[in-house]
């Protein structure tokens, strides 16, 4: 998914997120962010809570997202071939 496709889902995504966290203070209080399982950008459900799940945000950083990017960037390397 890219460009306005993109950044209209990822806008529903992060409201969506920002309700859950407003919602229970369980989420602040240990620090987890709301992210998609299947990212959005790979045409997860940016709205489907079972799309959702938390983590630490500073895990995420590190191993999620990167591994994320990874495949990503294999793939467009496949698809460029």
């Amino acid at each position: 998914m890219e460009g306005d496709e993109y950044d209209v889902a990822r806008k529903q995504a992060n409201e969506v997120n920002r309700n859950i966290r407003k919602g229970d203070s369980y989420y602040s209080d240990n620090k987890l962010e709301i992210y998609e399982v299947e990212p959005v950008k790979f045409g997860g459900s940016p709205i489907d809570l079972t799309n959702k799940s938390a983590i630490q945000g500073q895990v995420h950083r590190k191993y999620v997202t990167p591994w994320w990017n990874k495949i990503r960037d294999e793939a467009k390397k496949g698809l460029n071939k």
